[in-house]
């Protein structure tokens, strides 16, 4: 029995990609969805709401860049190495080409800017390349270069440890954002896991936010083609005892962190898996999911047939 998991899909800035929407109000926490601005108030909403895409590189040839509504967008991205090298292959190399320089000036002239993502996502060479001096300035000055020839406006950093979710609000990796925003003299924003935020200790988390200009949550994937029953991939709420989005939000509040800093990302994807029956959170089959695009969800939602047999987890 094939079952369609779709996520929360706000406003398609960057098809396929994740949109991000800053959740803050002068002196509370709202969620607000962009579909129910019009275009006036859309822009005067950014004077409060940082509006952020990330471009993955092999979404540059199909993406739609709404640029009239976004204040950010980021390239993710540059894979660095453990000794601070940056990858240049097939997708990075994307950063040069015509196509994505078109964006970039496309998102310039609209007054937006244009960020730079590195990212990273094995703890062992994370682990390296924090505890090198020689790496992390290897690291540094490589992304300055980048940043300053191709004009970016700032960097966005997504090191992603596997194993340990608390290891970026470690002094040793908090420390570097605080280098690397000091070295390349531009604003600085990290990813991290929901469960970094929920889980993770006060001290951390605050220092984390105080060294980067943005924290950037990445509330999505709680259910994911690996994961052993269907489910939503961005949850508002849960059953008690699973994870949700608005656990961060509680988290946020109750640490006193600077909510004009801390930015949520929701998914503009969703999941399809096939389970062993039409029932909500049905255990998925040994072969895994497979992501779904906003226009296939459009499309299987349409079928009569699959309406029939699918439940849809919002």
């Amino acid at each position: 029995m094939r079952r369609l998991v779709l996520g929360l899909f706000l406003v398609w800035l960057v098809v396929g990609g994740v949109v991000l929407w800053m959740v803050v109000r002068e002196g509370s926490l709202d969620w607000v969805n962009p579909l129910s601005l019009n275009q006036k108030n859309f822009r005067q909403a950014q004077d409060t709401y940082e509006v952020i895409g990330f471009l993955p590189p092999w979404m540059v040839e199909k993406a739609i860049i709404h640029s009239d509504v976004m204040n950010q967008l980021i390239f993710l991205g540059v894979e660095a190495k453990a000794n601070g090298d940056l990858v240049w292959d097939s997708q990075s190399n994307k950063l040069f080409g015509s196509r994505y320089m078109a964006m970039k000036r496309q998102m310039r002239a609209a007054g937006g800017k244009n960020i730079l993502g590195i990212k990273l996502f094995d703890d062992k060479k994370i682990d390296q390349l924090m505890a090198s001096d020689e790496a992390r300035q290897n690291l540094e000055l490589q992304v300055k270069k980048v940043v300053n020839e191709q004009q970016f406006d700032g960097v966005n950093i997504d090191f992603e440890y596997r194993g340990n979710f608390q290891a970026v609000l470690e002094e040793e990796f908090v420390g570097f954002i605080s280098e690397l925003r000091g070295a390349i003299g531009k604003k600085i924003s990290v990813d991290v896991f929901g469960n970094t935020m929920i889980k993770g200790d006060f001290v951390g988390l605050k220092n984390i936010t105080n060294a980067a200009d943005w924290v950037i949550v990445m509330a999505y994937d709680y259910h994911q083609p690996g994961s052993d029953f269907a489910g939503p991939v961005a949850p508002l709420n849960s059953y008690p005892g699973t994870r949700n989005i608005m656990e961060v939000v509680d988290r946020v509040i109750r640490s006193g962190l600077n909510k004009k800093k801390i930015i949520m990302a929701y998914p503009l994807y969703g999941y399809e898996w096939k389970t062993v029956d039409n029932t909500f959170g049905s255990q998925a089959l040994d072969n895994g999911g497979q992501m779904v695009s906003y226009k296939r969800a459009q499309n299987l939602l349409q079928d009569a047939a699959f309406r029939q047999t699918a439940v849809v987890n919002w």
